[in-house]
């Protein structure tokens, strides 16, 4: 039998990152993953919102280091848009009111069959009632 699949979206590891209220639960995700008993995701587009955050606060060399050291965490990256990902993100994104961002890891976490691990209550718990996609509240 396959692990369950979560996949983090932006909030979620910035959590982790900087150790904000909830981030066990992003980290216990992450010990799970590495002794193989769940598979985690993100998406390139939700790292790149974490990379270009830390490129304006802090500069380069942080950013850089901030994205080797995500490189090395036990979840992988999706960093291609295959036509099923591409039609689930397009079709959310015109029909909900999120971010393009939020919309990759919903469409992510549908394709994937997996739960969404996040904390923006005000994008996605409309989708969570509408049945669009399932969530593990990490706050």
């Amino acid at each position: 039998m396959k692990p369950p699949v979560y996949v983090i979206d932006t909030c979620a590891l910035i959590a982790l990152i900087n150790q904000e209220n909830g981030s066990d639960v992003v980290s216990d995700l992450l010990k799970n993953a590495e002794m193989g008993k769940v598979s985690v995701k993100i998406h390139a587009v939700n790292l790149c919102e974490i990379y270009y955050d830390c490129l304006r606060r802090n500069g380069t060399k942080i950013a850089d280091a901030l994205l080797k050291t995500v490189k090395t965490m036990p979840m992988e990256i999706v960093d291609h848009i295959k036509v099923n990902l591409l039609k689930k993100v397009g079709k959310i994104k015109a029909t909900e009111k999120v971010s393009l961002a939020d919309a990759f890891a919903v469409g992510l976490a549908i394709v994937s069959k997996a739960h969404l691990v996040t904390s923006d209550h005000h994008e996605i718990e409309p989708l969570e009632r509408k049945g669009v996609v399932n969530v593990l509240w990490f706050r």
